[in-house]
């Protein structure tokens, strides 16, 4: 958008505490849908509150919308090099746990999605380069930390790698894997979305049932 860096550097000048910024944004496929229209007095910069209880429900950060700060990386580590897919999130969720953010309503990104980007439910990376596969491991250490509990860290964490893994469990090339990975996330979790079930159930049944809902989605 036309009027993105601008609206960033306001932002930045209108809460210099803050560390990192992330703006709206919009996914899309036909040209027509795009829509560069800026009102000004609609636009509002507000402090991020609560990131990882809001997170759980309402994904906030996308790479292609998000400047950060140049002090930060001098405390956080940089891109996790041997992952190819999550690397972009690892960076964004410890940068959370440190720095405040802010956030623009307006849209001013876009992302093209290409026809039939999305069909193959099982074209993913291998799991060993998917940010899935190290979590629990990677972020032990902020998982047993109370001030991180009380962040909603844990629950965050334990959400993202069951919606990640789902794509996995039901690949036989990554299923082993998956249930191992799966042990290191507490029952509870498991059980507070519907979709989560499948995990628990027999496997040929639950099989079955995503089966089922991938071709339903795409059909």
């Amino acid at each position: 958008h036309p009027q993105y860096l601008q609206q960033q550097l306001d932002a930045f000048e209108k809460y210099p505490h803050i560390s990192i910024c992330v703006s709206g944004y919009k996914r899309f496929r036909q040209d027509n849908e795009l829509d560069f229209t800026f009102i000004q007095n609609k636009s509002e910069v507000t402090p991020v509150k609560n990131y990882f209880k809001n997170a759980i429900h309402t994904p906030l950060f996308w790479t292609s919308a998000i400047v950060v700060r140049k002090k930060v990386f001098a405390t956080v580590d940089p891109f996790n090099s041997h992952l190819s897919a999550g690397e972009d999130l690892d960076v964004w969720f410890r940068i959370m746990l440190q720095f405040e953010a802010a956030h623009i309503t307006s849209v001013l990104a876009f992302y093209r999605e290409t026809e039939g980007q999305f069909q193959n439910a099982f074209n993913v990376p291998p799991i060993e380069k998917h940010l899935v596969g190290h979590m629990p491991d990677l972020y032990h250490p902020y998982l047993s930390n109370i001030a991180y509990k009380d962040m909603g860290f844990p629950k965050f964490v334990y959400q993202y790698i069951l919606q990640s893994l789902l794509m996995y469990y039901f690949n036989p090339v990554y299923h082993l894997q998956s249930k191992a990975i799966l042990k290191k996330v507490p029952l509870r979790y498991v059980f507070s979305r519907p979709s989560y079930i499948l995990f628990v159930l027999p496997y040929h049944v639950s099989l079955r049932i995503f089966n089922f809902f991938i071709k339903r989605k795409h059909s």
